[in-house]
């Protein structure tokens, strides 16, 4: 193999583990209609596994970096793979919440949140310094490939074979694609005799050769110092609202809520799709973006468009149509827009060497906004049987975000 294509392959494996990662931590919510027919679970209880598992994906990031840079991509993507196999293989036997609440709510979103954003960030800061914004695009589109372009796919499998069956299905693709990177992934592209893409000089990064305790204090330490910061925080809370907004809310429940409208589970995941196609189209342009305007510019915007969106979205549902076709665009667009933008903020405010850890940690509010909306948003259908109230306190919450966003410190924007 040319040396050359080491840097389209390793975006390759790293473009997969990334699409595996989301797409397992998305197939619960596919799970929900399922489980109530087998199981007889209220949706609260569903909704509250589900959020065990959000929550642990955002917590772990921090963490995940800091063991990146001690073991590299190959060893820790191996090792977070290669548990989810068993996970979802072992899935279809379960039969208590307790079981559920095991596999999907901590193995489930621990390994997934080892193998997510952070994970994308590492690969792109060791092999682009050529195009960085763009490959970080690329690894939020596969994000959202994982998370809504794969979920017809489950619900039409669902519907011919069964839940079990998908979940057998979905672990034999995590055991292919932990064979890729087992066998193909490399953490430094010196290791081939390559560059970083981008420059001329074989360099690799060098890391401290830490022990475990250092590894686990690494994170704790730069949370510390990032919670001084006003910046932080700034970034920190809109990212919250980015979670409570979209994994939380629209991943978990939508296809619940098209439901009570009348769709069925695979329109409602081909509306998802639909987002997933939108959501590849705005991750890179808001990551192509990022090194041609203001990205505090394209978060106000991309915040903006997705609360306009969430206040249309009963309406939507009620014309359905051309109506939610064009809901799923604009929400579509600004999903995971979010994501290269903000990594650029903590690197211009932060550093690069910083920006895998730091953005773990905002990454921590995405996610505890994520189960804070998955679980409320299922209290409330349970109470009052619509998700209505739902869908209009997430889209006054996106206006805020808009208006914090702006006053986000931008030093240098080539930093």
């Amino acid at each position: 193999m040319s040396k050359r294509r080491w840097y389209g392959l390793t975006l390759f494996i790293g473009f997969l583990v990334l699409l595996i990662s989301a797409s397992v931590r998305a197939l619960p919510a596919t799970f929900v209609l399922p489980w109530q027919q087998s199981f007889n679970w209220s949706r609260g209880a569903e909704s509250a596994v589900i959020a065990i598992g959000t929550l642990l994906f955002g917590l772990i990031g921090p963490f995940s970096a800091a063991f990146l840079q001690r073991y590299g991509a190959r060893k820790v993507g191996s090792v977070a793979l290669l548990i989810l196999v068993i996970v979802t293989a072992i899935l279809p036997f379960m039969h208590q919440l307790w079981q559920a609440a095991l596999l999907v709510g901590l193995l489930s979103g621990t390994m997934t949140g080892m193998i997510a954003d952070v994970f994308g960030i590492y690969i792109a800061n060791n092999w682009f310094k050529k195009n960085h914004g763009l490959v970080l695009g690329l690894f939020t589109a596969s994000s959202s490939v994982g998370q809504l372009v794969v979920l017809p796919i489950f619900t039409t499998l669902i519907a011919h074979h069964g839940w079990r069956y998908t979940a057998l299905v979905v672990a034999g693709g995590v055991f292919l694609v932990w064979l890729a990177n087992l066998l193909l992934m490399r953490d430094y592209p010196q290791q081939v005799g390559l560059p970083i893409l981008g420059k001329t000089q074989l360099t690799t990064p060098s890391y401290p050769a830490l022990d475990l305790r250092s590894v686990l204090m690494q994170p704790l330490q730069a949370l510390r110092l990032a919670l001084k910061s006003k910046v932080f925080w700034l970034l920190a809370l809109p990212f919250f609202v980015c979670g409570a907004s979209t994994s939380g809310l629209i991943g978990v429940h939508f296809i619940a809520a098209g439901h009570d409208y009348g769709l069925n589970a695979i329109h409602s995941a081909n509306i998802l799709a639909v987002m997933g196609v939108f959501d590849i189209c705005g991750s890179l342009l808001a990551g192509w973006l990022t090194e041609k305007i203001d990205s505090r510019l394209i978060l106000a915007v991309t915040y903006g468009l997705r609360g306009i969106a969430l206040f249309l979205l009963p309406l939507a549902f009620h014309q359905g149509g051309l109506v939610l076709i064009l809901y799923a665009i604009l929400f579509g667009l600004s999903w995971n827009a979010t994501v290269s933008p903000t990594i650029k903020l903590i690197s211009a405010n932060f550093g690069l060497h910083r920006s895998g850890i730091l953005f773990g940690w905002v990454f921590v509010g995405h996610q505890i906004g994520g189960a804070l909306m998955a679980y409320i948003s299922g209290a409330v259908h349970d109470s009052v049987h619509s998700y209505v109230m739902a869908f209009f306190m997430a889209g006054f919450m996106c206006l805020i975000a808009t208006l914090l966003v702006i006053v986000v410190p931008q030093p240098d924007l080539k930093k």
